[in-house]
């Protein structure tokens, strides 16, 4: 597949089911195929899809010597270390800096992110999940929490760029199909 890509860089403002791309200097191209993983963007591209997306600010916080739990997964949000940085990270759709240092009380704010969270009805308890679709030559994929699955979602997302349909694997549990 690589040997037959062409990789052109611009900012996409609208995809057709032929897979014609145009980009926002006017230049429209078309792809035997299209892939569409652009988050947030989903709806302007593709139209309505069953997702919503919420932002939320992701704290940094520093402390080498930070004691306590090594991670953090709760309902008000989630809180990891940065690899071996000293750094780490806590997500909070409420901030509450507060919070964080009765947890971890060695560790001191640094900086903040802003980010978008996926929520949507086929997410799993944990808040993991995809949603894919073709249409035309085009293949979608949006989801939450996909980090740990991108060698596997490569390569099936790949399979489907070749085909003229969606891997099993990609579409499983998926109600649309």
């Amino acid at each position: 597949v690589a040997a037959r890509v062409e990789i052109r860089r611009g900012r996409v403002v609208s995809l057709g089911d032929d897979g014609s791309v145009r980009l926002a200097d006017g230049t429209v191209t078309r792809a035997e195929q299209v892939l569409v993983c652009v988050g947030a963007q989903t709806p302007e591209l593709l139209g309505p899809v069953d997702v919503e997306f919420v932002p939320h600010t992701r704290f940094t916080y520093q402390g080498a010597d930070a004691t306590g739990a090594a991670c953090l997964a709760a309902p008000e949000g989630y809180g990891l270390p940065l690899g071996s940085t000293g750094r780490w990270a806590f997500g909070q759709e409420i901030p509450d800096p507060a919070g964080v240092r009765a947890l971890f009380p060695s560790l001191s704010p640094v900086g903040q992110v802003d980010c978008v969270s996926v929520h949507a009805p086929w997410l799993d308890a944990g808040g993991d999940g995809w949603m894919v679709w073709r249409r035309g030559r085009v293949v979608a994929l949006v989801g939450n929490n996909l980090m740990k699955f991108g060698p596997l979602l490569g390569e099936l997302l790949a399979q489907a760029a070749l085909t003229e349909g969606l891997p099993d694997e990609l579409t499983l549990g998926d109600a649309r199909r």
